[in-house]
């Protein structure tokens, strides 16, 4: 009788796992192709992971982050940061200048950018050199030449995995999330096990510009992040989850955060990144996660692309939340995933990790 109740629960475990897993993929998910406006694709170099954009509406993306280990071959394509001017209407992109000339940019991941009240405005970017994981920060010197004034090493924080996402606090202060907790050579097996058994083993930390330690633990894959136009609260995706948590940031323990909500995506979403206009937020997402690893194994093939507009409404939690679907489908022109939709007045850019395509669509229909 043992035996068979113990038979029993595991086949429910496996049978829960699986529907579970079929859920998280986007298996059984429909997908309807849509745009909302005429669209144009722009050549890239590549890797085009994550985007921001500075109050004067000119925008900078990491270009040449690789999902593998720093020993890979493919860890030889050059890191960059592009610009585009996001006023113009046939906006392309040209890439910055880093100085000092010799500096190396190795696998940029996460960026964002800090702006001060006197009008300097700084970039805050993710990077995965074989020494260990980095963010970097450069002074915007004018629009194509950028200065790095800091280095602040995964060392440094305390942080025992991965890096992905940033979140600028001030000129030297920042959030990082950590979405795999280990580092290579375990991290392509340990990456598998986390998103397989949705272990909540990653954290968020702080940077305070002398020392690093964790703000928010028990995450599962925290992948991108932004704060409310007040900055008292803190949304993180975890893709992992299909879903995005909302944290306020703690008036007891300074820059410390309390998880208030979840907000369930049904889809798997990676970077997160506020309107300045009107303070929604967009989002890059995978909405079949089984099509997006496809395309690592074979790059250049098309894979489902999916932006949401989110609107959360409300001073405190628990919060209003609309979730828009601003484009979907399976895009020709397009070969990869999008991982990020940057807006600004009535139009977006978007791109992805294993693409060589940069997307910009006019909002005209939503």
């Amino acid at each position: 009788m043992i035996k068979s109740f113990l038979l029993l629960g595991i086949l429910a475990a496996v049978v829960y796992q699986g529907f579970r897993l079929a859920n998280l993929t986007g298996l059984n998910r429909v997908i309807y192709n849509h745009r909302p406006g005429p669209c144009r694709t722009i050549s890239s170099f590549g890797g085009e992971e994550d985007a921001t954009i500075l109050p004067s509406g000119f925008a900078y993306i990491t270009s040449g982050f690789y999902l593998d280990s720093p020993s890979n071959p493919r860890s030889r394509i050059p890191g960059r940061i592009l610009m585009m001017d996001m006023n113009v209407n046939n906006a392309s992109y040209v890439e910055a200048k880093i100085s000092p000339r010799d500096f190396e940019l190795v696998s940029p991941h996460g960026i964002a950018s800090w702006t001060t009240d006197s009008g300097e405005s700084y970039l805050f970017v993710v990077a995965h050199p074989a020494s260990g994981e980095q963010v970097l920060i450069f002074r915007v010197r004018d629009q194509l030449s950028l200065e790095l004034s800091n280095t602040v090493t995964g060392k440094d924080m305390g942080v025992g995995g991965l890096l992905n996402g940033v979140l600028p606090t001030g000129t030297n202060s920042f959030y990082a999330t950590e979405w795999i907790r280990y580092t290579y050579p375990s991290a392509h097996v340990m990456a598998f096990v986390e998103t397989i058994f949705s272990l909540p083993v990653t954290s968020v930390y702080y940077w305070d510009g002398a020392s690093g330690h964790i703000a928010a633990s028990g995450i599962v894959s925290a992948n991108g992040i932004e704060s409310s136009r007040d900055g008292k609260f803190v949304y993180i995706v975890t893709p992992s989850t299909n879903a995005m948590e909302i944290y306020k940031v703690s008036t007891e323990q300074p820059h410390e955060l309390d998880h208030v909500q979840s907000v369930y995506l049904a889809t798997g979403c990676d970077n997160v990144i506020r309107d300045r206009d009107d303070s929604s937020l967009w989002l890059g997402c995978y909405s079949r996660f089984e099509e997006f690893f496809d395309t690592l194994k074979n790059p250049g093939r098309a894979c489902p692309a999916q932006v949401l507009r989110i609107k959360v409404s409300g001073k405190e939690a628990p919060f209003t939340v609309s979730i828009d679907e601003v484009m979907s489908g399976v895009d020709p022109d397009i070969q990869g995933c999008l991982a990020f939709a940057l807006p600004h007045k009535r139009r977006f850019l978007s791109g992805g990790p294993v693409t060589n395509q940069l997307l910009l669509c006019d909002v005209k229909y939503l």
